[in-house]
């Protein structure tokens, strides 16, 4: 009698089918989420081409140009002690004339001193309005070197420029904001709250604004525009960081300085200021 044998109803293939089986959950999980990173990586792609090349939407809600040099008068140059001035050096200006004087002297390290204006030209770049609320003072100012060289090059001029809106700004002190230039009023009125500018897409403000910095300082001007875009609050600097040239107080006060010479329009050559030279008629007869 043969003996019974046990009964496997697992064949070898059915071992393979089943497993097959057991992976399949795995699979479409495993292809799922691969589908979901790739939409993801879809979104954020097309997002990243969309900021390029949708820049209406992104960066800065409005386009700034800045002239520094707008309403400059080269009043007068300030050295620092260590730097001197001959007469050699009118030799080196040509064509003669307060400006050319004025940029050699301050290649040498001298701030030109005089009445100081700064053209901001703003443009709206997004595709609804936007809102300036504010423009604010965050300029670096130091004490200005005493004992160098005062140089007299002009007497204080001031061109005509046509902006929509003038404002001024004390720079150089502390929570300083553009007032409206009002000679009539006692005191200065601050341009924002009470008003605001309104930049509708491809839209322009020119904005003159007169810089003031205190006496004895010397300021490397920059400013911070503040920009209501929907509701969100953008901050904005205004003055690229090449174009921060230094500015004065335009009544130096001669005393602080070893000498005071005179020369641009004032005198053809350069001389030593005599005292009180600002009444005298004729302040270029004594030769130096």
């Amino acid at each position: 009698m043969s003996s019974a044998q046990p009964h496997n109803n697992h064949s070898p293939g059915s071992r393979h089918t089943s497993k097959a089986l057991w992976r399949k959950p795995f699979v479409w999980i495993g292809g799922i989420m691969a589908a979901a990173i790739a939409a993801w990586l879809t979104e954020v792609f097309t997002g990243g081409l969309t900021m390029l090349f949708d820049a209406d939407r992104y960066g800065d809600p409005v386009t700034v140009q800045v002239d520094v040099e707008a309403e400059r008068s080269d009043q007068a140059v300030s050295l620092p002690p260590q730097v001197t001035v001959s007469r050699e050096d009118a030799a080196k200006v040509y064509p003669a004339g307060a400006q050319q004087q004025a940029d050699l002297l301050a290649a040498r390290g001298g701030t030109v001193i005089g009445p100081r204006s700064m053209m901001v030209i703003i443009t709206g770049r997004r595709p609804d309005s936007v809102r300036v609320t504010d423009i604010r003072d965050i300029s670096d100012c130091s004490a200005a070197a005493r004992g160098g060289t005062l140089v007299w090059l002009n007497r204080p001029f001031m061109p005509h420029v046509d902006p929509s809106i003038r404002v001024g700004l004390d720079i150089g002190a502390a929570n300083q904001h553009v007032y409206l230039k009002d000679p009539t009023a006692a005191e200065k009125k601050p341009f924002f709250p009470d008003k605001t500018i309104v930049l509708q897409k491809d839209e322009s403000h020119v904005l003159m604004i007169d810089l003031e910095p205190p006496a004895g300082m010397v300021c490397r001007p920059q400013l911070e525009m503040t920009v209501l875009d929907g509701d969100k609050t953008h901050k904005q600097k205004l003055v690229p960081e090449d174009q921060r040239q230094p500015v004065m107080d335009e009544s130096p006060d001669e005393a602080q300085y070893q000498q005071v010479r005179l020369w641009g329009s004032v005198c053809e050559n350069l001389v030593t200021a005599p005292p009180g030279w600002q009444d005298l008629p004729d302040p270029c007869t004594t030769q130096s």
